[in-house]
């Protein structure tokens, strides 16, 4: 969605997606099986990570360099 500041403000238009993804996880019964796993999750967030360090800095970011920089 473009905001009056001529950026874009809801994830695009996302966030009613983003919101029902985790109700839908939220309430589901316990035990069952998740839709995302644990891998998957850390890896998107890596590439959110990665993606905002090239927004700041101007440059393509390797997302395999990346993530050894960041590694524990």
């Amino acid at each position: 969605m473009q905001a009056e500041d001529g950026g874009y403000e809801l994830h695009g238009g996302g966030d009613p997606g983003l919101v029902n993804a985790l109700y839908e996880e939220m309430t589901k019964p316990a035990g069952a099986p998740l839709e995302a796993s644990l891998d998957s999750t850390v890896h998107s967030h890596l590439i959110a990570f990665a993606a905002e360090e090239a927004r700041l800095t101007g440059r393509t970011v390797a997302l395999d360099e990346f993530a050894r920089r960041h590694q524990p």
